[in-house]
């Protein structure tokens, strides 16, 4: 924009024009800014989704994989032991570290305290 002022036409009506579609741009983003005001306002919100997609990604990488688990049974321990690794990720918990815990624990643990061997549980300690 500094460019264009620099060679300002000297007709009033191209000057008009200019002045014009500056103004559509100022009302325009004026229009944008009650949307853009939370995140303005509340610093943990994302402008992007990056973060969704990046979790997403071991999914489609492995879908393919998926198709040779070799029966319905490996279809389903697949999907358990990759909705476990991925609530630990969630929950800042090092998948390895909390599975190799509740594995040593589980056998000799009380089954009306499962809820002491989930990922958020392990991140308090």
């Amino acid at each position: 924009m500094l460019a264009q002022t620099k060679s300002l036409p000297d007709d009033p009506s191209e000057l008009r024009s200019i002045a014009a579609q500056l103004v559509a741009t100022v009302k325009s983003q004026a229009l944008r800014m009650k949307k853009l005001r939370p995140y303005l306002d509340h610093g943990f919100l994302e402008l992007d989704n990056n973060s969704a997609e990046r979790s997403m990604k071991p999914i489609a990488l492995g879908r393919k994989n998926y198709l040779f688990v070799g029966s319905r049974g490996g279809g389903k321990s697949a999907a358990i032991a990759h909705t476990l690794i991925e609530t630990a990720k969630l929950n800042g918990v090092g998948p390895q570290a909390w599975l190799t815990n509740v594995l040593g624990r589980i056998a000799v643990h009380k089954i009306t305290k499962l809820d002491e061997l989930t990922p958020w549980s392990y991140a308090q300690h």
